[in-house]
């Protein structure tokens, strides 16, 4: 993820699943919003309070860039057969 400053004590990750597509993104608990995985957390990375946005967010870059849903696939692949 990105250079956004961000104390990494107050964030943790998340699985996300979505109609049984999962995927992991970065919380911040302490102030209760997501970071895109994609967009990462930069400074002008976008937050999303709630987890249904989020999931719109992401439906939008797959839509936009197949890239990006190729990436997003492949890493739930990687993360499922570590497991």
């Amino acid at each position: 993820m990105s250079d956004r400053v961000v104390d990494e004590t107050k964030i943790e990750v998340k699985k996300v699943d979505h109609e049984g597509s999962l995927f992991e993104t970065l919380y911040n608990y302490e102030k209760r919003y997501y970071y895109c995985p994609i967009c990462g957390s930069g400074t002008d990375a976008p937050i999303f309070f709630f987890e249904e946005d989020l999931i719109a967010h992401i439906i939008s870059h797959v839509k936009r860039r197949p890239l990006a849903r190729k990436q997003l696939v492949e890493t739930t692949i990687e993360e499922e057969e570590e497991e």
